[in-house]
């Protein structure tokens, strides 16, 4: 499969010879589309088939979304708030972490 990557100034941003302010797109075949949709559907298929996801995991997922994450977070936090017990929560940016754009 060959991919045509062409960067897109993000919205807002001047200085487009700064990668961090362009968003890069690739132009694919419609062939090489429809076969990357086919293949991720069989992989996400299997990997919940096989249950290969952590239940706790709600990125990357259809169907989940922040709402879920902030239930969660409730759900956990919310009956030590109410026996007035101190709570500490940490949130890390993963996707910084690695170097992401």
């Amino acid at each position: 499969m060959k991919a045509k990557i062409i960067q897109i100034t993000k919205p807002g941003k001047k200085d487009s010879y700064d990668p961090s302010k362009c968003r890069p797109i690739s132009l694919m075949n419609i062939n090489c589309k429809v076969l990357q949709n086919f293949l991720l559907n069989r992989i996400m298929h299997h990997m919940h088939e096989t249950k290969l996801f952590n239940h706790k995991q709600l990125g990357s997922l259809p169907q989940k979304s922040t709402i879920d994450a902030a239930t969660t977070v409730k759900q956990f936090i919310g009956p030590e708030l109410e026996r007035s017990c101190v709570v500490i929560m940490s949130s890390l940016d993963v996707q910084r972490a690695f170097g992401a754009a």
